[in-house]
């Protein structure tokens, strides 16, 4: 009977702790996965301001790698993808000859953004007063550079991310979004 005790308790501690990993690991990479959903929702309309252009390829191109970096991050995170982020791409890719994906590729991306929504609350990741507000701390880095005093923003996973510090002192800040730091005049980092 102790033996079957114990390891009923080594069980349930594995399991709060694997718990509190999964946790941690999900809120600090919801900010990260909203932003690139949030990207590919701007897509359609960049693809077809681009439909019949040399840009296109390259737009398409920067789709696919959203959607699978969007894609990566969920599974590091530990989030069951229910996004279905490549039924943009498809909506796009099966209306090429007349460009006329527009409408349905941008609902799949709003479909794809609600589900993330959806996904967010059920785990806990979002204030359960009001859907979409993120309980985590923003987590894009908006740093000034001390040579050139320039406002660049660091998404996490670039190169310089984790060695830059913000210091609230001299301006520096934290954003939610890239919309966010280009509206209030930052940059993105080139590396």
């Amino acid at each position: 009977m102790k033996k079957a005790m114990l390891f009923l308790l080594v069980v349930i501690s594995l399991f709060a702790c694997v718990s509190t990993v999964f946790a941690k690991d999900a809120s600090e990479m919801i900010g990260t996965i909203t932003s690139y959903v949030e990207e590919i929702q701007s897509y359609p309309e960049a693809l077809r301001d681009a439909c019949g252009t040399d840009m296109f390829k390259q737009k398409l191109s920067e789709l696919a790698n959203l959607i699978t970096s969007a894609n990566d991050a969920m599974a590091e995170a530990g989030l069951p993808n229910s996004l279905n982020l490549w039924a943009v791409y498809s909506a796009v890719t099966s209306n090429i000859s007349d460009c006329s994906f527009f409408t349905s590729a941008l609902s799949k991306a709003d479909w794809s953004r609600e589900e993330l929504d959806r996904i967010g609350y059920q785990f806990g990741l979002y204030d359960s007063k009001e859907m979409g507000t993120v309980v985590v701390q923003c987590l894009i880095k908006g740093n000034i550079s001390s040579s050139k005093k320039e406002k660049i923003y660091h998404l996490p996973g670039q190169q310089y991310y984790e060695k830059t510090i913000i210091d609230e002192s001299k301006g520096e800040r934290w954003f939610c979004t890239e919309e966010e730091a280009i509206e209030a005049g930052w940059r993105k980092s080139l590396r």
